[in-house]
Parts: structure tokens; C-alpha cells; sequence
């Protein structure tokens, strides 16, 4: 018997972290023109940071010696999140924001010698990035465990037994929302305005005094701190960070998810990130029906390049097509 409320939280969880990851990468390239093809090596910081941090901080509290990556830690951080639920969830929290920083530093770092590329080659630089990360974590035992990952990153919520799911689900969906309104916000706002600007004419735009590279390690920044909350949110979800979990395939899920909802809207962005949430989990309730006789991720990338193919064919301009910043002044001279 299907298990709802489990399919339902896991499916809103999952809808979230797409669109927080495709929220900045909208940032980014629909509304600044930056053509980040390494998007998912800042989702990764995230989750890295909020593992080792949350490993690290409860083998600290209960005084334990042991490596973070042996059994005897793993089965303590089980108890710990079971029996304190208020110290979990401030590490929680804490560890959250521990990788929005970290992750925004980090695209504070890229973006200093990158923003002096091209477009072309800013992309490359950035897809590079995130594969030497992840090969230099893959490898190097001490961050998370090398290939066999860090386990037991304890869910806020494990003190709640069967309802881990449906609070840690309202949880994700409410961080979302937040983001989602702060761009909001932001981008239809005079500073929403500077961005297209920049990416329609970027010389224009200094010659009118806009300091363009400036702004744009700004947004990569802000962008970067997003994706880190996305990919620590997913840490909480898994309980399970491993290097290899943070493969290109995920950057490109953000992209096809920006074409097809529609760039530089970020209403647009949540409707792609529906479709292929529902995509994915139908396809995975169906792995569960019929036996394919091939690997069933094969039939996933099928469809997905299909629906890449069709939108940039027939509606370049995604589901929802861009519209014009709504600023407070735009308002008023409509009223006039």
C-alpha cells in the first residue's frame, strides 16, 4: 500500500530543493546574464557544511573522541537527535546558516577572477570548478568521508518519530516561500532593473557609471549562499553527503528547469520545478510497477532532453514569458 503522506512530503521536499537551487540559477543567468555551469559545486559546499558541521558540533556536546566516520558516532548522533531535540534543532539552524555564509564565500572567491571572462569561458570556469571540488572531496578522507560519505546527519524532526517527513516537508516548503519573496522583492526593484540592464548591455551600463563587475560578484554571491541552503537542506533530508552525489547532472537539472518554466521569472522557475518533480516521482512510482529492462535514470534523461529540445524549438521564452520589473515608481505612474 502506497504510504500518502510519505509520498506527499517527499515530493514537496524535493520540489523545494529544485526550486531553491533553480531560484539562483535564475538569479544569475535569466536576470544577470551569468551562465553558471557549475551550479550544483555551491549546493555541495552546502551540504559538506552542514554534515561536517553537525557531526562535529554533537560529537562535541557529548565530549566523544571517536571519528566522526565510525560506527561509534554514527549511533550516537542517532541517540543524540532522538533525546535533545532542542540542541538538534538550534545545530540545525546553525549549521544552515553556517553554509549560506560558506557557500556564498565561495562564490565570492570564483567570481573575483571569473567576472573577468567571458560569458563563453565563465561558464567552463565554473563547470570545472565543480568538478575539482568534487574529485578533491571524493578523495580527500577527512571532509566527509572520501567515497564512503558521512551517515547519520540527523533530520530536526527525528524526535518525532513517523512524522519526520511531513514537519521536515513544512519546513522546507516555508524556506522556500521566504527566498521566493526576498527575490520577489529584490528583483522588482530599481537593483532588478540594474541587472537586466547589464545583461542586455553590459557596456551601456558603464558608461552610465554601473560598476557591471561589481554587481555581478554581488549576485554571484547571493546566488552561490542559496544553493547552499538548498544543498544543506538536502544533507537533513538524506542524512547520507557524499562527493558523488554532486555529479553536472544536477546543474543541468536547475538549467532545463530555468528554460522550461521561463528565464528571468521566477514564478515561472517554481511552475519548472513542479513539472519535473512530478516527472521524477512518476517515474519512480513506475520503476516500482513495471520492470524495465534498462536502467530506469536512462528513460528519466530521455524525457528530460525531449522537453529541451520542444521548449527551445516551439517556446524559447519558457511556460511563463519575462515581464518588465515592477517597481514601486512603475506602480504609481500606472495610477496616474
Amino acid at each position: 500500500m502506497v504510504d500518502i503522506v510519505g509520498l506527499i512530503s517527499s515530493t514537496v521536499i524535493i520540489f523545494s530543493l529544485y526550486s531553491l537551487l533553480s531560484l539562483s540559477l535564475n538569479l544569475e543567468y535569466g536576470y544577470t546574464g551569468l551562465p553558471n555551469f557549475g551550479k550544483v559545486a555551491f549546493q555541495a559546499v552546502g551540504a559538506f557544511v552542514c554534515g561536517a558541521f553537525t557531526a562535529y558540533a554533537i560529537s562535541f556536546i557529548v565530549g566523544s573522541t571517536a571519528s566522526i566516520f565510525s560506527p561509534e558516532s554514527v549511533q550516537i548522533r542517532i541517540e543524540f537527535s532522538k533525546m535533545n531535540i532542542l540542541p538538534t534543532v538550534t545545530i540545525f539552524i546553525v549549521s544552515l546558516i553556517a553554509a549560506c555564509i560558506i557557500s556564498g564565500l565561495f562564490g565570492y572567491a570564483v567570481s573575483k577572477p571569473a567576472l573577468k571572462l567571458r560569458e563563453d569561458y565563465l561558464a567552463l570556469i565554473l563547470l570545472i570548478f565543480g568538478e575539482i571540488l568534487r574529485l578533491i572531496v571524493r578523495n580527500y578522507y577527512p571532509l566527509v568521508g572520501g567515497t564512503h560519505g558521512l551517515a547519520a546527519i540527523p533530520n530536526p524532526f527525528s524526535w518525532s518519530g513517523e512524522f519526520v517527513l511531513p514537519l521536515y516537508s513544512v519546513i522546507t516548503i516555508i524556506v522556500t516561500l521566504l527566498v521566493f519573496i526576498f527575490l520577489q522583492r529584490l528583483l522588482n526593484s530599481p537593483y532588478g532593473r540594474l541587472l537586466k540592464a547589464i545583461r542586455d548591455n553590459e557596456l551601456a551600463s558603464q558608461v552610465l557609471g554601473k560598476e557591471s563587475v561589481r554587481i555581478k560578484g554581488q549576485v554571484l554571491t547571493l546566488a552561490s549562499s542559496i544553493a547552499g541552503l538548498s544543498g544543506g537542506l538536502y544533507a537533513f533530508y538524506s542524512s547520507y553527503v557524499v562527493a558523488d552525489d554532486f555529479i553536472p547532472q544536477k546543474t543541468f537539472d536547475a538549467w532545463l528547469i530555468v528554460i522550461l518554466g521561463g528565464a528571468a521569472n521566477n514564478k515561472g522557475v517554481l511552475t519548472g520545478a513542479l513539472v519535473i518533480t512530478i516527472l521524477d516521482r512518476s517515474i519512480q512510482y513506475l520503476s516500482g510497477l513495471v520492470r524495465f529492462p534498462f536502467e530506469v535514470n536512462y528513460l528519466r534523461y530521455i524525457i528530460m532532453g525531449l522537453i529541451m529540445i520542444i521548449i527551445l524549438y516551439y517556446k524559447p521564452s519558457g511556460m511563463i514569458k519575462e515581464k518588465p520589473v515592477k517597481t514601486p515608481a512603475v506602480q504609481v505612474l500606472k495610477h496616474e
